[in-house]
């Protein structure tokens, strides 16, 4: 697990890299620890962290036929939803013909930040239709925490579905 200001700092990075290329109508479509570099800054005197691995990444409105899609412990609910055939855990017959969004990279880093906190996923082992079973009630299992920091981020996760630029959520729990 990392500290939480540590945390702070990767959330920090990869939502600066993932507005960029947001701004550039791309959807990254693969945000998970795995893709995230982690380098000391001798200017900032930290460690910074930036996002890697574009081969899933296309632009925002597109459809494709071909095999995109992302890791299943770090897809969205909604991306899940509907969307997994009881039979398979292979990403690519599981995602190739879902449309995503750069919401679904924001939850993605969501995910990748309670990755950091705990160090792992409680879900990272289970088959796809379990993952997405046991996410959907994730939130309230944190929130059922008490902590401060638990808590705010299932606020976050609340507030990314209600704000019309889910960035801007992001912004507001760094500042926190």
């Amino acid at each position: 697990p990392l500290p939480l200001i540590e945390s702070q700092h990767l959330a920090n990075d990869v939502l600066q890299a993932l507005q960029g290329i947001h701004e550039l109508k791309l959807v990254h479509s693969d945000v998970k620890p795995g893709n995230i570099v982690r380098y000391w800054s001798n200017a900032l005197k930290r460690y910074c962290y930036t996002l890697i691995d574009f081969g899933f990444s296309f632009e925002e409105g597109c459809t494709t036929e071909d095999d995109w899609g992302c890791s299943i412990e770090y897809a969205s609910i909604e991306m899940l939803a509907g969307n997994i055939p009881v039979s398979t855990n292979s990403e690519s017959e599981l995602f190739a013909h879902i449309f995503q969004t750069f919401k679904d990279d924001l939850k993605a880093l969501w995910y990748t930040i309670i990755h950091a906190i705990q160090g792992s996923l409680p879900w990272e082992q289970f088959p796809a239709l379990l993952a997405k079973w046991y996410k959907e009630g994730y939130k309230e299992q944190l929130i059922a925490q008490e902590n401060q920091v638990y808590l705010t981020l299932a606020n976050l996760y609340d507030t990314m579905d209600a704000m019309p630029e889910p960035h801007q959520a992001w912004q507001q729990w760094l500042t926190a």
